[in-house]
C-alpha cells in the first residue's frame, strides 16, 4: 500500500499499511512538510527518530500476523511554536508510556533489552500522551520550536 496523503493548511495526514518498509516514505513526507515550514534540521532529525521508533512499534506489535493501517498526523503551529505528531492505529491496545524507563546508569551488558527507543522519544519531545478511544490507540507527541 502506498502512503495516502491528505493535505490541510497546517498539517499532513498520512495513511499507510503498518509495515516497517513504510518508514522511509513516511519520514520523507514529514521532512518535506517540516522543510516547507522552515523547521530546523535538528528538529527534523528528532522527528525522524520519533517516527522511526513509534511507527516501527506499531508495525511490529499492533497487529500480530495480520496487516493493519496506521494514520499519522503531522501538524505545524506557528502560533503555538510547536510540531504535533499523532499516531493512530486500531491494533492491540498498548500504552507505550507505561513502559518503565531503562536504567541507563547500568553498564550496557547489564541492561534489560527494550524500552530505549521510547525513552529517547520521551527525552527529545516536550510532551507525550496516550489515549485509547473507540478501539484506537492514539499516541501524541509535541515538540516546541525555539
Amino acid at each position: 500500500m502506498e502512503i495516502i496523503i491528505k493535505i490541510e493548511d497546517n498539517k499532513r495526514i498520512l495513511y499507510t499499511e503498518a509495515k516497517v518498509e513504510s518508514i522511509p516514505q513516511l519520514t520523507e513526507c514529514i521532512e518535506t512538510f517540516l522543510d516547507e515550514n522552515n523547521v530546523s534540521m535538528k528538529i527534523q532529525m528528532q522527528m525522524n527518530i520519533v517516527v522511526d521508533e513509534i511507527f516501527s512499534n506499531i508495525a511490529k506489535y499492533a497487529f500480530d500476523d495480520i496487516s493493519g493501517v496506521a494514520k499519522i498526523v503531522c501538524e505545524y503551529s506557528e502560533t503555538n511554536k510547536e510540531i504535533v505528531l499523532v499516531f493512530e492505529d486500531n491494533g492491540k491496545q498498548y500504552n507505550p508510556l507505561e513502559i518503565e524507563n531503562p536504567d541507563v546508569s547500568l553498564p550496557v551488558e547489564e541492561r534489560t533489552i527494550g524500552g530505549l527507543g521510547l525513552f529517547v522519544v520521551k527525552k527529545i519531545m516536550d510532551s507525550a500522551e496516550y489515549t485509547y478511544k473507540n478501539g484506537y490507540n492514539i499516541f501524541k507527541v509535541i515538540k516546541k520550536i525555539p
